[in-house]
């Protein structure tokens, strides 16, 4: 079993991967194009202006899904034969998968989105409907009026930390891949919610019995810089980290 990291061989896994799944990605990459014709087709100017939001959230819905169907075979028991035998590392294909979900899909999508406005800039004359490219990949917002996560506040981070869990379906799950991330997913969310909610009643009947004064404000900066760098940044890690785990364990 090769066990050493070759460029070489990571390119072209990923490039065998594009040819098997050409078709899908000519839609996904097609769309764009055609979502962009369709507002300055039925909205003239005014759609020309507001087309990038409807692009970005297309942008992002795709990214987030698209590893469903490119890794759908996956360590299937039948029809995931085939790339299990490739001459190449278990790491070199968790690392073929990563640059195709995590870095080239996303950002050749906001390449061709970027492309698409500056084209609609110089036939229009109006260089107010430039996609804002840099934005895209750092934010000026801040946390709770003080923290500033620059690049993991960006657009670009927030499509790929949501895609992480998919990234991370396709590794654990060796059939029915979409359906039971999200099952999964909502299980997790419901759980978080209904933890929050007993937390919140156990919380608001302390207060009440001790009559103690409590800075709410104060608790609820804190607690939003916490859940942003655990949802934004560690648990997006944490999803790769264990989708590199459970490669490992599985037998090419």
């Amino acid at each position: 079993m090769k066990t050493s990291i070759s460029p070489e061989h990571i390119w072209r896994l990923m490039k065998n991967n594009a040819a098997q799944n050409a078709k899908q990605l000519k839609v996904v990459f097609l769309l764009v194009p055609i979502l962009y014709g369709l507002h300055v087709l039925f909205g003239g100017m005014e759609g020309l202006r507001n087309v990038s939001e409807s692009i970005l959230t297309y942008i992002g819905i795709v990214s987030v899904l698209t590893p469903f169907g490119l890794y759908k075979n996956l360590f299937h028991p039948i029809k995931g034969t085939g790339y299990g035998m490739l001459p190449a590392s278990q790491e070199e294909k968790y690392l073929s998968s990563f640059a195709i979900c995590v870095l080239a899909l996303p950002l050749a999508l906001i390449l061709l989105a970027w492309i698409l406005s500056l084209i609609g800039a110089a036939l229009t004359g109006a260089s107010s409907v430039i996609l804002d490219l840099p934005g895209l990949f750092w934010s000026n917002r801040t946390v709770a009026d003080e923290w500033n996560f620059g690049f993991f506040a960006s657009f670009y981070w927030k499509i790929v930390a949501m895609q992480s869990i998919a990234f991370w379906g396709i590794y654990f799950f060796k059939t029915r891949k979409a359906g039971k991330t999200i099952l999964t997913f909502c299980c997790v969310c419901l759980g978080l919610a209904t933890l929050l909610s007993i937390s919140a009643c156990s919380f608001s009947a302390n207060y009440y019995y001790d009559g103690l004064r409590i800075y709410m404000k104060d608790v609820s900066r804190h607690f939003t810089i916490v859940t942003s760098i655990f949802f934004d940044i560690l648990v997006p890690v944490g999803l790769w980290t264990w989708a590199y785990l459970k490669m490992k364990r599985q037998q090419f």
